[in-house]
């Protein structure tokens, strides 16, 4: 299928390589448009007393929500609560005391979510680009994420928010009580997640980034 394009434009460097490996598709002929953040994701004031650890997307074994239970249970806070927002066939099973399962989030209601949130959280064990992120990091907020697939282009370990290892539920608690224990780190992450979404990940760069493939095309 792939030799009928003459390029492809893929959202990572992460599904590049996916590409290149299982296709077997040449690497020159593949380029990177990372997506670009809404204008509409921007820092806001959170109400409440408790800590609100934020997963945003899908209910589904792809995105791993269930390992937050896990994580949750290694952090054992009294003040600490999970939220997942969103929808889908592992929902029933994602219950547990300090957890709450919104349901579906329509895509105008997610900037108010962020602001519900102390930290944004993204387990998957796959993914292409995970959207959370940036929105997370231009409303202020840090992250915390797998280290593998497109994650790692997405978080600056230690700047941004954290990487932590796939599985290991010691390891991501132990990032996520970092946060809890220190506003200022939280701030000082936050920030650096806004400046890195206004200047990484815009939709000016994703258009300057196709538009030098169409040009080398047509030359």
């Amino acid at each position: 299928m792939t030799g009928k394009f003459d390029h492809i434009i893929t959202i990572s460097k992460s599904t590049k390589t996916e590409i290149i490996e299982s296709l077997h598709y040449p690497s020159e002929k593949i380029s990177v448009a990372y997506p670009g953040v809404d204008e509409r994701f921007r820092p806001g004031r959170k109400n409440g007393k408790n800590f609100t650890i934020m997963f945003i997307g899908g209910l589904k074994p792809r995105k791993n929500p269930e390992f937050l239970l896990q994580v949750l249970a290694r952090i054992n806070q009294p003040n600490v609560e999970l939220v997942l927002a969103g929808d889908g066939p592992l929902k029933n099973k994602l219950k547990g005391k300090h957890v709450r399962v919104t349901g579906f989030i329509a895509e105008k209601d997610k900037p108010t979510l962020y602001h519900q949130a102390d930290v944004v959280v993204l387990p998957s064990v796959k993914e292409g680009f995970g959207m959370t992120l940036i929105e997370a990091g231009a409303s202020g907020l840090p992250v915390v994420g797998n280290r593998v697939w497109s994650i790692p282009e997405i978080i600056q370990d230690g700047v941004t928010g954290f990487l932590a290892r796939p599985g290991d539920a010691d390891d991501w608690a132990q990032k996520i009580i970092q946060l809890i224990k220190s506003e200022p780190l939280r701030r000082k992450m936050g920030e650096a997640g806004r400046r890195q979404a206004l200047t990484k990940f815009t939709w000016e760069k994703n258009i300057q980034a196709q538009l030098k493939v169409y040009e080398n095309l047509v030359c």
